[in-house]
């Protein structure tokens, strides 16, 4: 086999081989729970966010610069409008017509964004961009080992896409405070950032008991954490450091920027796509048995048990690959082998017409 086709080989196995649909289907809980969670605070000025008592820009005020708005909602609207975002969330979350109510969700990110383009941050586009990827994303199959037992395959071109989204943003964040920041010029530059309108009351005691010297050690060890972060990220063993490193600094994000706190949870929502399988599911079930009451754990075992019996495609028998393997090379060894080929009976006129 050639370099060119064992990269393609590579490629196709990487962009689309079929994994277990546990970590997409964390992933979309996790990520619609922080959407319910972000809205559930935009949702307390909606007065001011989506109605026309509230300050919104328009293409003729910016000179163009920022389209027109989405038309603006009644009250009554806007109260429809919660109702259907957190109605379709949460059947996301639950697992109830997931697509469907996907699409849903997506509609009203999309509309929530422009409506009111001057507070919509980077945190929308992530909810855009994520929902629409868990739409589009292909349903998935069912399978059957050779004990039995069922398992849901999932296409991992959706979770592949979704990494990429994360060590890309991370990657061009450092390379970005590299080349156009003063990060590697000054070294107290998120001392002075810290200090800006959203700090919280734990970052003013921080800023008044901490040295310069301690937040400047903050401050290299994010930048070098986002510029490394497809390392991190990529490399299995270096997994826990990222982990580590990318959770530490979103809390520290959390906790002294009071507006960013949002923008944290999304992104270590980002964390359940490399995760290991052992451990989401052990997560889960975790969850499941400390978290959830009886009758929610007998919604989620029922639901679980319908999706299997009511999956679109034909269960797979799945059986040792490398006894498949051993296989199709027998078969095509035994092909003009006499001593491997199976002799027919001669009485039998079928078995000789089969092999002649």
């Amino acid at each position: 086999m050639s370099a060119a086709q064992t990269t393609i080989r590579y490629v196709r196995t990487a962009l689309f081989e079929s994994v277990d649909a546990v970590r997409l289907d964390t992933f979309r809980r996790c990520f619609t729970l922080t959407f319910i969670v972000y809205m559930s605070a935009s949702f307390m000025h909606a007065r001011e966010w989506l109605t026309l008592r509230g300050f919104h820009c328009t293409g003729r005020t910016t000179n163009e610069l920022i389209p027109d708005p989405f038309s603006l909602l009644s009250m009554n609207a806007v109260a429809g409008l919660a109702i259907v975002l957190f109605t379709s969330s949460l059947c996301v979350v639950i697992g109830l017509y997931t697509r469907l109510m996907t699409w849903i969700v997506l509609g009203c990110a999309v509309y929530v964004q422009g409506a009111d383009l001057i507070t919509a941050h980077t945190i929308n586009k992530l909810y855009i961009v994520g929902f629409l990827l868990l739409a589009l994303s292909p349903s998935p199959r069912v399978l059957v080992d050779e004990r039995g037992k069922k398992k849901l395959l999932q296409s991992v071109w959706p979770i592949r896409v979704l990494q990429a989204t994360l060590l890309i943003m991370y990657f061009t964040s450092g390379t970005s405070k590299l080349i156009h920041g003063e990060w590697l010029d000054h070294s107290d530059v998120l001392w002075t950032q810290v200090q800006g309108l959203d700090r919280t009351d734990l970052a003013s005691w921080m800023l008044r008991n901490l040295p310069k010297s301690a937040w400047a050690v903050m401050m290299y060890t994010a930048l070098a954490f986002e510029v490394c972060a497809p390392v991190l990220f990529g490399v299995r063993r270096l997994r826990p450091i990222a982990f580590l490193l990318g959770g530490g600094m979103h809390l520290m994000i959390a906790l002294t920027m009071r507006n960013h706190f949002f923008f944290s949870i999304v992104v270590v929502a980002y964390y359940v796509l490399f995760m290991e399988m052992h451990t989401l599911v052990g997560s889960r079930r975790w969850l499941g048995r400390h978290l959830l009451p009886g009758f929610v754990r007998n919604f989620f075992r029922a639901h679980s048990n319908r999706q299997m019996s009511l999956s679109n495609a034909a269960p797979i028998e799945l059986g040792n690959r490398k006894k498949r393997r051993f296989r199709r090379k027998r078969k095509r060894r035994s092909k003009g082998n006499p001593y491997l080929e199976k002799k027919p009976d001669g009485d039998d006129e079928k078995k000789r017409s089969r092999f002649n």
